[in-house]
């Protein structure tokens, strides 16, 4: 690899970019809070002239036993992996419940078109009878009378009709 002038000027601002980038972290960036007439504001620039100031020091800090703080971490690592299997085991149990759901909906449509079919099979066969009783002679008058009074009554048991 050939080394140019550019290389060798652009190597040490990239490295100090890189190194102001580092040392800039939040907590060495001074804030101060100022109160200005009852109200409080921060600011990295420096208050109004009229306003109070004073160095806003940040409380929170890292914790004091790292030990403690890993454990604090895998219980929640646990308890969220907990949760999550509980919301898929809930998910299952909501999908099985909407399977029988839509199965239990077409048994009631199946029992509707079943009923619906017996009803007008009942229907027609009041309707032949009734067509019987009108076409019978004397002599087979009894019989085709019972036939026709059977068939309106299962026609009234089952649909009522």
């Amino acid at each position: 690899m050939r080394y140019t002038t550019v290389t060798f000027i652009l190597r040490p601002v990239i490295f100090g970019l890189l190194l102001s980038t580092v040392l800039i972290t939040p907590r060495a960036v001074a804030f101060q809070q100022c109160i200005d007439k009852g109200k409080i504001s921060y600011s990295d620039r420096g208050c109004p002239p009229d306003a109070s100031a004073r160095r806003f020091q940040n409380k929170v800090t890292g914790p004091s036993d790292p030990a403690a703080a890993q454990a604090r971490h895998e219980a929640n690592v646990a308890q969220l992996r907990h949760l999550q299997q509980q919301r898929l085991q809930q998910e299952r149990q909501h999908q099985r419940w909407l399977r029988h759901q839509q199965a239990e909906a077409q048994r009631r449509q199946l029992a509707a078109r079943r009923h619906t079919q017996k009803c007008q099979r009942l229907a027609m066969n009041a309707r032949t009878a009734d067509r019987e009783l009108a076409l019978v002679t004397r002599r087979g008058h009894g019989r085709a009378l019972l036939r026709s009074q059977h068939a309106h009554e299962r026609l009234a048991f089952y649909c009522g009709r």
